[in-house]
């Protein structure tokens, strides 16, 4: 059975949408300086079991909320500031980019728009104040914390939460896992076209 003439005319239309997200994500790479800033190897993912720690499980669901809220998550523009990476997952090519200093300081942007971005975002740790709220002494390292959020049409997903900006050498493979389906979320929530609810994970793989 041959292709109704409007199909024909979709298929093109995303043949060549594709084509252009290839070619302007190419001419960003080729046009971007290599990026100046470094992580820390001591930046790997923090091993969270909500199950067992029921301070940890209330502090990162207050903590993740306003960081996955919808003005937040529009601040998260795909813009190549600078040039890490090229990485290949799920058959498809991603760009690694950002500073230390911006507000989103890892960027992970695929060649193609339909696919989900990735986004290294600050987030606050509550763990000691809703300890103290609770009445229950908790370890506790001051600093920032950073996650790493999914981001589709539907749904921002937290699926890493870090003490420290981690290295390139650290990140790549788990944006490689993260893309390809490895690991459980942290905190899911809904965008506008979502149908999901915040929910924390007992873990991260």
């Amino acid at each position: 059975m041959l292709p109704t003439r409007n199909r024909v005319r979709g298929m093109i239309m995303k043949l060549s949408s594709w084509a252009l997200a290839v070619a302007l994500a190419a001419a960003g790479t080729a046009q971007a300086a290599p990026c100046i800033t470094t992580g820390e190897k001591s930046g790997r993912p923090l091993k969270l079991d909500h199950k067992k720690d029921m301070v940890g499980y209330v502090s990162w669901a207050y903590a993740l909320d306003p960081v996955m809220a919808e003005p937040v998550l529009a601040l998260a523009k795909p813009e190549i500031t600078c040039d890490r990476a090229q990485l290949q997952a799920g058959g498809q090519t991603y760009i690694l980019t950002g500073e230390n200093t911006e507000l989103f300081p890892r960027r992970v942007i695929p060649a193609t728009p339909d696919k989900p971005a990735l986004y290294l975002a600050p987030v606050r740790d509550l763990t000691k104040t809703v300890g103290d709220r609770l009445g229950v002494t908790v370890r506790y390292t001051p600093g920032a914390s950073y996650a790493l959020i999914r981001l589709d049409e539907r749904t921002a997903t937290a699926v890493r939460i870090y003490k420290k900006i981690p290295t390139d050498d650290v990140l790549i493979p788990d944006l490689i896992r993260v893309i390809e389906g490895g690991g459980q979320p942290v905190a899911m929530k809904p965008r506008p076209n979502g149908e999901v609810g915040i929910v924390v994970s007992p873990s991260i793989d």
